[in-house]
C-alpha cells in the first residue's frame, strides 16, 4: 500500500533509479512493480494474466503485480454504505470495496488464493482513522497477512 509519490516511483523505476525506496518511518518499498486497476475481480484476473503474458513474451523478468483497491472501511457494512451514499469517500480507479476490516481481509485472502495479484495497493480517499488502521492490521494478521504500509491519500484529510 503506497502513496501517490511512492506509486509513481514504483511504476517508473527508471526515473527513480533505485531498486527500493525508503519512505517516512523507515518504510521500504521494493520496485519495480506493475499496478493494475480493475472494476471487478473478473476484469482484474484478465488484466493480470495479460500483463504477465506480455512481460514473458517480451523476455522481461517478472515483476510483482499490485492490484489497486479503493476502500471505504467502517465498523459495520451499513455505516460504510451510508458513507458512500453521502459521497464522502469517492472512489478512484481501482477495485472498489465498501465494508468492514474483516471483509477486506477476506477479499485479500480471496485475491491471494485465486492468484489474482502478488499484492495490493489499498487506498482510502478519505484517509484512515486510527481505529480503521488497527482493525485492518488485526484482521489481516488473523489470516497471516501483514500491511507493509498504510497511507492516506495526500489530497484528502484524515477521516474522523
Amino acid at each position: 500500500m503506497v502513496s501517490e509519490d511512492e506509486r509513481a516511483a514504483i511504476a517508473n523505476p527508471a526515473q527513480s533509479g533505485r531498486s527500493s525506496l525508503r519512505g517516512p518511518e523507515d518504510r521500504i518499498f521494493v520496485s519495480p512493480a506493475t499496478l493494475v486497476a480493475a472494476s471487478d475481480l473478473r476484469q482484474a484476473k484478465k488484466r493480470v494474466v495479460e500483463e504477465r503474458a506480455a512481460r514473458c513474451a517480451r523476455g522481461h523478468r517478472q515483476r510483482p503485480i499490485l492490484l489497486a483497491v479503493n476502500v471505504c472501511i467502517e465498523v459495520d457494512n451499513a455505516a460504510a454504505c451510508r458513507r458512500m451514499d453521502n459521497g464522502t469517500n469517492a472512489m478512484g480507479e481501482g477495485l472498489p470495496y465498501t465494508g468492514t476490516a474483516r471483509g477486506l481481509a477476506g477479499l485479500v485472502f480471496d485475491i491471494d488464493h485465486l492468484d489474482l495479484a502478488d499484492g495490493l495497493m489499498v487506498r482510502s480517499p478519505a484517509g484512515w482513522t486510527a481505529a480503521a488502521y488497527a482493525a485492518i492490521a488485526e484482521e489481516l494478521g488473523k489470516r497471516g497477512y501483514q500491511a507493509l504500509v498504510m497511507v492516506a491519500d495526500p489530497e484528502m484529510p484524515w477521516a474522523r
